[in-house]
């Protein structure tokens, strides 16, 4: 299955390089050991940490992030995403799909699962970067105002 990968993850100061590094080299080893529905979630995935990465550049990331928000992004890149990746991969391939793990779910539902968690998280602080972000243009139309209507 020809996968085609984007640019690499830019680096920021909210992401380590060796974590940005790291995932861009599994999705290019993956290869089949995922199903596409996995390797698109993990493109997903990609996209959203290239997004706040771009959006972290652009900021004093400590002003417009909490302590809490940039512990969990970066956490979430250097061991909660390999950490489930890895406990997959240890699934024998011929069991992913077609075996339950737990009463309900085989190990490609648990890796879906997972995965649908981090990116709502990943979504969640990606919303509060921006709106913290955009702040600095709602104090400046106040600020504006004020001098207008002082005049």
């Amino acid at each position: 299955m020809a996968r085609n990968l984007d640019a690499s993850i830019p680096a920021t100061t909210l992401f380590d390089e060796a974590s940005l590094l790291a995932f861009d080299q599994a999705l290019e080893s993956l290869g089949e050991e995922v199903d596409e529905d996995i390797y698109q979630q993990l493109l997903q995935l990609k996209h959203q940490i290239i997004h706040i990465a771009k959006i972290a550049s652009t900021l004093d990331i400590d002003a417009h992030c909490s302590i809490d928000d940039r512990h969990y992004l970066r956490e979430s890149l250097r061991r909660y995403l390999p950490d489930s990746l890895q406990s997959y991969l240890r699934v024998p391939i011929a069991m992913r799909s077609s075996q339950r793990i737990t009463a309900d779910h085989t190990a490609n539902d648990l890796l879906k699962q997972q995965l649908s968690l981090l990116q709502a998280e990943f979504s969640k602080r990606e919303a509060q970067i921006s709106k913290n972000a955009a702040e600095q243009l709602v104090q400046q139309q106040r600020f504006l105002e004020e001098k207008i209507s002082s005049q």
